[in-house]
């Protein structure tokens, strides 16, 4: 199974340069307020997988035969009730892909060139907000059922891919400024954050000599830029003071960026391969003749008994297993920039300042293989090999 997402979010609240906003003295009062909010709220959940659901009467009904017939672990993987691959008595193969890309472009703007008033006791908050919640898992799985099978693979892939920019301030170019006068507090805060969760997952079962190979890998690639800034706009370049003079007059000024959340990746892989011994295997057939009452099965191995052989050693139940090979990987680009910042020519006048930012985000990784071989007698020739690794 393959699936493939695409978003592009765009959020912008701005005032657009010229705008004169509460500039009539007539019609001021002590508690006018502006607030410019921009948010982008993203949740998430995809699933790319194989397999088969059976909770139903038909499905309850199959499993309790196969609980009696062979046991609760049989019914379990034998895909009475679920089954997370494919199976085929030969050759059994399943993969899947789960692909995402995500553009995200929040802001609220004071532009440059915009005269603004504020009253005696109101506010002014400009606030760009990103915030994400996504759950994303790709599974697979392959079952090879049959006695003379010689492969079973299962391959699962998660790329996640985000572009993010979040950006809250008042602009400065090099023609003119904004000006502010008047108010109490001025907020300009910047956010971007949330849960992000993407676990990729192969389990391959095999019997004999089957080869089972499971493969998981969870490849996330993120860029953020988180600014909050008055004077020199982030879609520029914040380093380079634009010469437009800025006038503010305010009371306590504000100005915070913020990076967090979450990011937790998973990749498991499993093969499980299960020999059958030879008292185990079928009775074995000498030659069939339209005169033989047996149909030509030995009574030894119709009994279960061992023929007289002399040779001891053809006793022993033994059996030649296959090779079990599983791996996982979880590889994460993370790159973020937040920015606070004054960079603009003018007069600030405020009673307090406050410029913050805050990279606090938690990470986590964990990658697992395991090959299992299983038999209730000695198996001979049975490799397993396992390999995990987190970058």
């Amino acid at each position: 199974s393959i699936a493939v997402n695409v978003y592009n979010n765009t959020s912008h609240a701005t005032i657009e340069s010229g705008a004169q906003i509460n500039q009539n003295a007539t019609y001021q009062d002590a508690n006018q307020s502006v607030a410019v909010d921009a948010t982008t709220q993203l949740t998430m959940l995809n699933v790319a997988g194989i397999g088969s659901f059976a909770l139903n009467l038909g499905g309850l009904s199959d499993a309790i035969g196969t609980v009696k017939k062979e046991g609760l672990g049989a019914a379990v993987s034998g895909g009475d009730l679920v089954s997370f691959g494919g199976s085929a008595g030969g050759k059994a193969l399943g993969g899947s892909i789960l692909m995402s890309a995500l553009t995200d472009d929040t802001q609220a703007i004071i532009s440059a060139g915009v005269a603004l008033h504020i009253g005696a006791s109101g506010t002014l908050g400009l606030d760009a907000e990103e915030n994400i919640l996504r759950i994303e898992v790709s599974q697979s799985g392959g079952a090879q059922s049959g006695a003379n099978g010689s492969l079973a693979f299962a391959w699962s892939g998660l790329g996640f891919r985000q572009r993010s920019t979040s950006y809250a301030g008042i602009d400065r170019s090099d023609s003119n400024g904004a000006t502010v006068t008047g108010g109490d507090d001025v907020t300009i805060t910047a956010h971007t954050g949330g849960t992000q969760v993407g676990v990729s997952g192969s389990i391959v079962r095999g019997k004999n000599s089957t080869t089972g190979i499971g493969v998981s890998v969870d490849v996330n690639d993120i860029v953020r830029n988180t600014d909050a800034f008055v004077g020199a706009d982030s879609n520029g370049d914040p380093q380079t003071t634009p010469t437009g003079a800025a006038s503010l007059d305010v009371g306590n000024l504000s100005i915070s960026a913020t990076t967090d959340g979450t990011i937790l990746g998973l990749a498991i892989a499993g093969t499980v391969s299960t020999a059958q011994s030879q008292d185990q295997q079928e009775p074995q057939s000498v030659g069939d003749s339209p005169d033989d009452p047996l149909d030509g099965v030995t009574l030894p191995a119709l009994f279960n008994e061992e023929a007289s052989t002399g040779d001891a050693s053809s006793s022993t139940g033994s059996t030649t297993s296959g090779v079990g090979i599983a791996g996982s990987a979880v590889v994460n680009v993370v790159s973020d920039t937040t920015y606070a910042y004054v960079n603009a020519a003018g007069t600030i006048t405020a009673s307090t300042l406050s410029v913050t930012a805050t990279n606090n985000q938690t990470i986590i990784d964990a990658s697992g293989g395991v090959a299992v071989t299983a038999n209730s007698k000695s198996t001979n020739g049975a490799k397993d090999i396992g390999g995990a690794s987190v970058l």
